[in-house]
């Protein structure tokens, strides 16, 4: 009788299903209709029927909802039943647990003396290396040189991270030192410095142009496998950061683990300064834009091979402007699991009216910053 019942529970599902669904379909044609129609008294008549099965339509949901309701009150009691039940078994449990312990106390007891001066030996040492880990500011993987190239200034830069918080940026032959209290996870691999009070934020950022009414600025840094990218946020004075967008500047370089990296990035530039930056032909601007590119990119995965250069003279100021678009086509992107439907732009470079290359600091054009004054290429 029991399996007759769950049958005929299932049959009525299956009708209401079905009710609903010829609900539907009688609404949607309905409305076909009704958008089709132009007479006006036809008009009304399917109006009228549409509403009366709208309203058929609303109190199947409902009637399916209260159902819906009242198996899930089902299912709570059910779980509150058995939750009590258990708590009656546990109760049962314990008390005849408690007579059998009292034989194995004392012998407990011995034992937990036994290793009580064991146990207390390992807790201090898990402390003392505990602490000695936190006594550093920066993780064991930043505590290194880290050496880069700034384009824009063409000049090297070497970073320096010290157990004590000490950031030291060498410049050409400028020395720039920041002291930081300690680091604040503010994303995947983002930290944020926490400078000590009264401490310059010179080195943190090389090469950065920075400025501007009515902002403010902080300060961190992304820990790549093998690089580190130093980065800085902008918001208004009244505003909070939003870490998820580090500002762009003319200083967005990686760095890497090492030395000074003078006699590489010279290997790979060809500086020509006898060449009129303000009569360049098509080509040159297109060598110069990718060389620079390049230099600020830093992924030895990728060439000039694997980007296409668009240039153009505006009309409404004489400039140049170039755009650097990926070639998902190379195989290289194709290694790097470009997808080959698209070629998006990368970066936007103009030649400004003293020809120096400028890049617009936000991708789009809106804002421009000089990145080279002298023409080279690869």
């Amino acid at each position: 009788m029991a399996g007759q019942q769950r049958k005929d529970g299932k049959s009525q599902a299956r009708n209401k299903q079905t009710q609903e669904e010829a609900l539907k379909t009688k609404i949607a044609r309905l409305k076909t209709a009704l958008e089709q129609e132009n007479d006006l008294k036809l008009r009304k008549e399917i109006l009228l029927l549409l509403q009366e099965y709208e309203t058929s339509y609303k109190t199947l949901i409902q009637k399916k909802r209260f159902l819906n309701y009242l198996l899930a009150a089902a299912a709570a009691i059910g779980v509150i039943i058995m939750v009590l039940f258990l708590m009656f078994l546990k109760d049962s449990s314990t008390s005849t647990a408690i007579s059998s312990q009292g034989s194995h106390h004392s012998a407990a007891s011995s034992e937990a003396k036994k290793n009580k001066s064991s146990k207390t030996s390992t807790t201090k040492s898990s402390r003392e290396d505990l602490n000695e880990k936190d006594t550093a500011v920066f993780p064991r993987s930043l505590l290194d040189t880290w050496s880069g190239y700034i384009s824009y200034m063409q000049s090297d830069v070497t970073m320096i991270f010290t157990e004590d918080g000490t950031v030291k940026t060498l410049i050409d032959s400028n020395t720039y030192t920041s002291q930081i209290s300690s680091l604040e996870k503010v994303g995947n691999n983002t930290y944020l410095y926490h400078l000590v009070q009264g401490s310059e934020a010179t080195a943190l950022v090389p090469g950065a142009q920075l400025g501007g009414a009515g902002v403010k600025y902080a300060y961190g840094i992304y820990i790549g496998e093998d690089y580190i990218v130093p980065l800085v946020w902008q918001t208004h004075r009244n505003a909070e950061f939003d870490y998820s967008k580090p500002l762009k500047t003319n200083s967005d370089y990686r760095l890497t683990k090492g030395a000074s990296s003078q006699q590489r990035s010279e290997s790979h530039k060809k500086e020509d300064p006898q060449v009129d930056t303000k009569n360049l032909t098509t080509q040159q601007v297109e060598n110069w834009v990718i060389a620079h590119y390049l230099d600020s990119l830093n992924d030895n995965r990728f060439t000039k091979d694997d980007y296409t250069i668009e240039s153009w003279k505006a009309e409404t100021d004489g400039l140049v402007y170039a755009i650097v678009r990926e070639n998902h086509d190379t195989d290289a992107m194709k290694e790097a699991g470009a997808d080959p439907n698209v070629s998006p732009a990368v970066a936007r470079y103009r030649i400004n009216a003293e020809g120096e290359l400028e890049k617009s600091s936000d991708g789009a054009g809106n804002g421009w910053t000089v990145v080279s004054k002298t023409y080279y290429s690869q």
